[in-house]
């Protein structure tokens, strides 16, 4: 091959590398808003973009795939050019060379601009890369079937918990990420994990009403303390028995009722302090319920969990 087409050749090769690890973390890259834009848009663009989005491992791998072959083609013709040049002493030329050339032109300078420009990078590159995988799809078939033989039963069309956290990791120390959105996306991540006891107010923190109070007074003790629920009990304080809201007692004072704060009860539920919040978060939502007692082994009063607190939990604030 004559040497001015090994270089072009050579050139080119080393532009789709770039091209191939700049799209990977660009996508990596991409915050919530600039996908949700994707989706909003009508262009073809657009619609390839939102099909990446959608299908993340045929993405990734695409990609890995692509890189792989093409580093592999541009390391054999330096290899070829650097043999017809010095001989033997060419192929470990050669391997320092493309060493060094995919390292930087194929990896940092494009992976650096990635993040920068997440956007507009992944925009440029999503519709060629429909290409790219139509030429890739034997191997991409191929390595399904294998990473299924190796994890039987593994979705291949999703990102993993420990995907997700390495890319936030990631993004996190390249800069895409402030220290509040790690936390926020962590804490979403681990909340199957947490423990309701983790968010609950404990039991000496309480504030609570006698079931014998009456409407009256409840409602002006409720408007002074600013809750809107407020658990209450009968006997003793550790004896919950429901919870008042207050517009069941504006409610009752309005219609001039005279009764007492068990009058106007609302029944509670009670969930052990081991609990998940996720399970917790998903139950409030299907009950449409804002308050829960929670209780320790025993069954004993350990604390109250409302809506508020599994989502500040959550939040981290």
């Amino acid at each position: 091959m004559d040497m001015l087409l090994q270089i072009l050749a050579l050139a080119g090769l080393l532009f789709l590398s770039a091209f191939f690890s700049g799209s990977e973390t660009a996508f990596l890259s991409l915050d919530a808003g600039e996908r949700s834009k994707f989706a909003a848009e009508r262009s073809l663009i657009s619609k390839a973009a939102v099909f990446w989005t959608a299908h993340p491992w045929r993405f990734l791998a695409t990609v890995v795939l692509g890189n792989m072959a093409v580093n592999t083609l541009a390391s054999s013709v330096a290899a070829g050019m650097l043999w017809e040049a010095f001989g033997k002493e060419g192929i470990l030329l050669a391997t320092l060379c493309m060493t060094w050339l995919i390292l930087l032109f194929g990896e940092t300078v494009p992976k650096s601009l990635g993040v920068r420009r997440a956007e507009a990078i992944f925009r440029k590159a999503a519709l060629p890369l429909m290409f790219f995988s139509w030429l890739v799809l034997p191997f991409r078939e191929l390595l399904r079937s294998l990473m299924s033989l190796v994890t039987p039963g593994a979705r291949n069309e999703g990102i993993t918990e420990e995907e997700l956290r390495t890319a936030v990791g990631i993004g996190h120390k390249e800069g895409v990420l402030e220290d509040f959105e790690r936390e926020l996306i962590q804490n979403i991540l681990r909340v199957d994990r947490m423990a309701v006891r983790e968010v609950m107010t404990p039991r000496i923190e309480i504030f609570s009403l006698d079931a014998e109070l009456p409407i009256k007074e409840a409602g002006r003790i409720m408007a002074q303390k600013g809750f809107s629920r407020v658990p209450i009990w009968k006997g003793d304080e550790d004896h919950i028995v429901g919870y008042v809201h207050i517009k069941d007692v504006l409610k009752a004072k309005v219609e001039g009722c005279g009764g007492k704060l068990k009058d106007i009860a609302r029944k509670v539920d009670f969930v052990p302090e081991s609990k998940r919040v996720g399970e917790l978060l998903r139950e409030f939502r299907r009950g449409r319920k804002h308050i829960a007692v929670v209780v320790d082994e025993y069954g004993d009063l350990a604390g109250i969990v409302t809506l508020e607190d599994l989502l500040e939990g959550v939040v981290g604030w």
